[in-house]
């Protein structure tokens, strides 16, 4: 993909510049939190930040168009295509090359052979409508398919921190997620994520409220008495737990990773163990239901060759930000034996014990969230998700347009100038800028690692205002 700048983060300084130098001096210590939250409140106010809504909305449409014309004969379209066109003519997808149908479309992207389907067979079922169509017709067709997912997922972002965040707020964070490189190389690649963002996130709003039985996509101003009223609040309010955990499970069969937050979505989808056991059983079902109509040896294929593959790539990647790949690219830089497994499995073994410590904390955690807490525990196990896991390429990181959102709103009452650093710092690590490392061989493994660093500092903070919300829960007790 081209290299991309980040005017996110020159705005953000230069913002952070004139509105610093337009407030009057502090009069004491004390004050440099309240002057840092009244820079907040500014820059959320002022009418330039639509001004950079719109300039990021713009930069990125002109990205997704100017692909129009030249990305549907290149990957990853094109291996969506052929291998959705194989498995409608029921031929094998997994264990063949795709080259031979790529070169009878007149395609060699990568100029080397390519090798059989890499994606669940759900995956093909869901682009299959879209491989019967002209290539540069379907490839329109995803490509506003994707952008609708996105849309629909700002709107759902915006109803989970609404009542903790102000407009301004919200879409000044936007314009910076918009002018980091997630979405752009989303678009080069077509990829499949922002529908499975949309999906996770309607899931989450699904969810009732623990302890309630609330549903979250219908209390606005709506009392708990009253929500009884009406057969789609009654609805929400019984069925939204079970619905959420059937959301979830089939963004699972479509790519695997979104697996990882299916226990949570169990345990959080009702207070009682019996609601549980309903969403539970009905994951399973899912799940087993989605593996039988998409052919049990299609999955075993898939295993066999595809997950093969797959796991090549995370060794020879640099642009995978995991746990496994990190250890892996620190592991052979100073070792030298780049062929080696050991550092896949210790860096994986960590992502597990990362992923069992979180659950493991949810199941024996004294105080049962409210819904502030629940949204931290999302949005924490959002990033979990993707550094945890076997791979998180570059497109995967639009995962963060909802944990930025979070963070965001939970810094606006406690803007210090540690924190405000630290936010800078943490955009120019995600926005992944080229950096000379000719002389810094034994850096590159860091330096290549820089957006896990950054998803790793946005954990950190979480799992911390995560920890005195739980405390203040218990005080109140």
């Amino acid at each position: 993909m081209p290299d991309t700048i980040c005017p996110a983060t020159m705005a953000l300084g230069a913002s952070t510049y004139f509105n610093w130098h337009g407030m009057s001096e502090p009069t004491g210590v004390d004050q440099t939190s309240d002057r840092f939250a009244d820079l907040w409140m500014s820059l959320r106010s002022v009418g330039a930040i639509r001004a950079l809504v719109v300039l990021a909305i713009l930069f990125n449409c002109y990205s997704a168009f100017s692909y129009l014309s030249h990305r549907h004969d290149q990957q990853d379209f094109a291996h969506y295509y052929v291998s959705s066109k194989l498995w409608l003519e029921g031929k094998d997808v997994y264990g063949v090359e795709l080259t031979p149908l790529y070169e009878q479309l007149g395609w060699n992207d990568l100029k080397e052979p390519v090798f059989g389907a890499t994606n669940p067979p759900p995956l093909l079922v869901l682009f299959a409508p879209f491989a019967v169509l002209n290539p540069q017709v379907a490839h329109v067709a995803w490509m506003l398919a994707q952008i609708l997912a996105f849309v629909f997922a700002t709107w759902l972002a915006w109803k989970c921190v609404r009542d903790e965040a102000e407009a301004g707020g919200f879409l000044f964070v936007l314009a910076i997620f918009l002018f980091l490189p997630f979405l752009k190389s989303h678009f080069y690649y077509s990829q499949v994520q922002l529908i499975l963002m949309a999906m996770v996130l309607f899931a989450y709003q699904l969810l009732p409220e623990s302890g309630t039985g609330q549903s979250l996509i219908g209390r606005s101003g709506i009392e708990t008495n009253n929500l009884a009223k009406g057969s789609a609040a009654r609805f929400k309010a019984r069925f939204g737990g079970a619905l959420s955990c059937a959301i979830v499970s089939l963004a699972a069969l479509i790519k695997i990773y979104p697996l990882v937050l299916l226990p949570w979505f169990v345990w959080r989808s009702d207070s009682a163990v019996r609601g549980r056991i309903t969403s539970g059983l009905t994951s399973v079902m899912v799940l087993a239901i989605g593996v039988w109509l998409t052919d049990v040896a299609l999955w075993q294929s898939f295993a066999e060759h595809g997950l093969r593959i797959v796991s090549a790539w995370v060794r020879a990647a640099h642009d995978c930000y995991t746990f496994a790949n990190a250890a892996h690219q620190l592991g052979t830089t100073i070792s030298g034996d780049a062929d080696s497994n050991l550092y896949v499995r210790i860096g994986s073994l960590v992502g597990a014990l990362v992923l069992a410590a979180f659950y493991l904390r949810l199941i024996f955690s004294p105080a049962v969230p409210g819904r502030k807490n629940l949204l931290a525990e999302f949005s924490l196990l959002i990033l979990l998700m993707l550094f945890c896991g076997g791979t998180c390429w570059w497109h995967y990181l639009v995962f963060l347009l909802l944990p930025m959102q979070v963070i965001a709103s939970r810094m606006r009452d406690h803007l210090t100038l540690t924190a405000l650093i630290v936010a800078c710092v943490v955009i120019f690590l995600l926005a992944n800028l080229k950096l000379p490392t000719a002389n810094l061989e034994i850096l590159k493994p860091v330096l290549n690692q820089r957006p896990l660093i950054a998803m790793l500092v946005m954990a950190v903070f979480l799992a911390f205002n995560l920890k005195s919300s739980r405390h203040a829960v218990v005080a109140e007790r």
